[in-house]
């Protein structure tokens, strides 16, 4: 029995007129092409090809059995379609939980080509800043930022690390440049948090280098601070990973006493053998790893 793979082979020479122009089409060497006919001939016992000066010819034995390689080629294409469509046949629901900002600000748009790829998943986004119990079935998977998960009973990854940032957007960092450190933060207007968001130290940081003169406005939520910086009101200081991956935010400089922190995409353990919430998770880590180097290529 001659191998099917091998069919390709010949039917690449057929229809490029020689065993070098097939190599180019299949991207092989012209000698695995060549190797690969004659292995095809001594399995069948047949000469496909009058091998002369002027390259391969089909004999009349090749022409004869034309049809039936096509009608080979074409079944392993339809094949490989079905295979291809029952790997993406996976449906139902994924509940995600993150936090609000990544939500509202970025998950939709990311979310778009993964719908386009999985049409049967239906990913449920919930935007909230509370810690929700993946355990108890709250989500199947959540965006977290913390310190690396401890335990067994979750398995993820960690798609960032990230310190908080002074930053602003890309249009005012055009327009008026950025401080390079604390000193230069009374030249720029600040969009500040109420009192109660940030923790001690960094509160205190804060007081201490940004005039209370220059706040022009504060918020309850790093959503509405971000509305309010990407629209060019002034600076604020938030998340790193959110500057990362915003092509309209730009970063200015890490206080000192910023804390690291990481960014995980976390889902209990029941799931790890669970398809589409593995699709969910393995799409989005490389979404962002995606959105992160765009954003630093800019």
């Amino acid at each position: 029995m001659a191998d099917p793979a091998d069919l390709r082979f010949v039917l690449a020479v057929f229809r490029a007129g020689s065993t070098l122009a097939a190599s180019r089409v299949l991207k092989v060497s012209q000698s695995t092409v060549m190797r690969r006919i004659a292995a095809t001939e001594q399995a069948l016992g047949l000469q496909l090809f009058d091998k002369g000066p002027h390259g391969y010819t089909a004999t009349e034995t090749l022409n004869r059995l034309l049809i039936r390689m096509e009608e080979v080629e074409a079944a392993c294409a339809a094949f490989q379609a079905e295979a291809d469509l029952l790997r993406r046949d996976v449906s139902g629901k994924v509940l995600l939980t993150a936090p609000e900002i990544i939500a509202v600000q970025y998950l939709h748009d990311a979310l778009v080509s993964f719908r386009e790829k999985y049409p049967g998943i239906e990913v449920e986004v919930l935007g909230s800043d509370r810690r929700v119990d993946l355990a108890s079935g709250e989500a199947d998977i959540a965006i977290r930022a913390g310190k690396r998960p401890s335990g067994s009973a979750l398995f993820g990854r960690r798609i960032a690390e990230e310190r908080w940032t002074v930053f602003c957007s890309a249009r005012y960092a055009r327009q008026n440049g950025t401080p390079r450190d604390a000193a230069e933060l009374a030249s720029h207007p600040f969009i500040d948090f109420k009192e109660g968001v940030y923790s001690d130290p960094m509160r205190k940081w804060l007081d201490r280098h940004v005039p209370r003169a220059r706040v022009v406005m504060r918020h309850n939520s790093f959503v509405s601070i971000l509305a309010a910086v990407k629209a060019g009101l002034g600076l604020s200081f938030g998340s790193g990973f959110i500057v990362a991956i915003d092509p309209e935010l730009a970063a200015c400089f890490i206080p000192e006493q910023s804390e690291t922190y990481e960014i995980w995409l976390l889902a209990h353990e029941r799931h790890r053998k669970t398809k589409r919430v593995r699709l969910v998770m393995e799409y989005l880590a490389e979404y962002f790893r995606a959105a992160q180097a765009a954003s630093k290529a800019a």
